[in-house]
């Protein structure tokens, strides 16, 4: 990845390219404003897109719903967002290591020796 500075028509050709089609007016006014009045940049939007993604979630009410929650959350910069991921995915597999880890350990004493 480039450092940073995405723009917009670069972020609307990777839109499109995911959503296979061209976006509506709507879906474009949508991300100017994201971009523009909610102070969220191109490479921020595109990582909520990417996000999607990775969910197979391919729509922009997805992206803006997550898009939404960074918003709120604060997260308003790829630096914040990634930090956000990886936080994330290391939750979860610390909860996926405990439910595995429950049923381990019995049953090795008493080996007859």
């Amino acid at each position: 990845s480039r450092g940073g500075n995405l723009s917009k028509k670069e972020l609307f050709e990777i839109f499109q390219q995911c959503f296979g089609r061209l976006l509506t007016p709507f879906e474009i006014e949508d991300i100017n404003k994201w971009i523009d009045e909610d102070d969220m940049p191109a490479e921020v939007v595109n990582a909520a897109l990417k996000e999607a993604v990775t969910n197979n979630k391919i729509s922009w009410k997805y992206v803006n719903k997550i898009l939404i929650d960074w918003h709120k959350a604060g997260d308003n910069t790829l630096e914040k967002v990634e930090k956000r991921l990886s936080d994330f995915e290391a939750r979860k597999k610390n909860q996926q290591q405990y439910s595995n880890s429950d049923h381990v350990g019995f049953g090795i004493q008493g080996s007859g020796y």
